[in-house]
């Protein structure tokens, strides 16, 4: 699956490795991404798409907000990634 705006990733290399980011902007070579805490929406990761794993696509509410340009807060982004974690632990566990 491609990596585009509203796509859940975990990083792959550096201290990020292991975590998982949503993607607000994209371009060429490098995404654009937030977990909510540490990387907030003000101040995203760059990232090269290379060096980092699709997880999962948000919901549908993230996806209308982000492409109609609306701005996404810190809270909504980590309770969405936080609510992918739960389906991936659940998942994993049946």
């Amino acid at each position: 699956m491609a990596i585009g705006i509203g796509s859940i990733v975990c990083m792959l290399n550096g201290r990020d490795a292991g975590k998982f980011f949503l993607v607000i902007k994209t371009d060429e070579e490098y995404i654009y991404a937030a977990d909510g805490r540490a990387r907030k929406v003000g101040l995203p990761k760059k990232k090269k798409q290379k060096h980092v794993g699709y997880v999962a696509q948000s919901s549908e509410k993230i996806n209308a907000k982000l492409l109609s340009g609306m701005v996404l807060t810190n809270k909504e982004i980590w309770k969405e990634i936080k609510m992918i974690k739960e389906i991936r632990l659940s998942d994993d566990y049946n």
